[in-house]
Order: C-alpha cells, then sequence, then structure tokens
C-alpha cells in the first residue's frame, strides 16, 4: 500500500488522494444500497433479526444514526445525483 511519503509531484498525490477519495464515497453508496435492499426486502427473513437495524448493530456496530445516514445517500436520489456524488464535486457539497 502507498503510504504518500515522497508521492512525487503535487499533480500525482492531487490525483492519487481524488481517486482513494472516489472509492470511499463509491464504497460508501454501495454499503447505503446493501442497507436498503435489508430494510426493503425480506433478505434477513429466517436470520433471526427482527430488522435491518438490529442487524447492522449485531453484526458491524452500525448505530440507526449510521444506517440511516448510509440509506438516505442514496434513498430518493436519482442515478444523474449518484452519479454526480461520485464525482470529484462531492467534497464541494
Amino acid at each position: 500500500m502507498e503510504t504518500g511519503v515522497a508521492a512525487g509531484t503535487y499533480e500525482e498525490f492531487r490525483d492519487d488522494l481524488k481517486r482513494e477519495l472516489e472509492k470511499q464515497v463509491e464504497g460508501f453508496v454501495r454499503i447505503g444500497y446493501k442497507l436498503k435492499l435489508a430494510r426493503d426486502t425480506r433478505i434477513l427473513e429466517g436470520s433471526g433479526y427482527r430488522d435491518y437495524n438490529e442487524f447492522a448493530w449485531a453484526e458491524y456496530r452500525l448505530d440507526r444514526s449510521v444506517t440511516s445516514r448510509y440509506i438516505r445517500w442514496t434513498s430518493g436520489r436519482s442515478r444523474e445525483r449518484s452519479e454526480r456524488k461520485t464525482g470529484s464535486r462531492i467534497w464541494k457539497y
């Protein structure tokens, strides 16, 4: 894993950081969709959990405010808005 020490030029550093940030955003969106799937379908049926919040807490220690934030990131947003969020402008919101 690259540590960023002696990263080369400013442009290389900036581009590397941008790629890392975009990966984080994409992961955040994917997690939101997974939690939304757990909330909106019967995927957890038979798991022993009452709902997606109980599952998220028991398995990953994600509390209600965190799961809600992940889902809110993806819920009610158009595809275009979600795509825009994964671009460089995400950090200016």
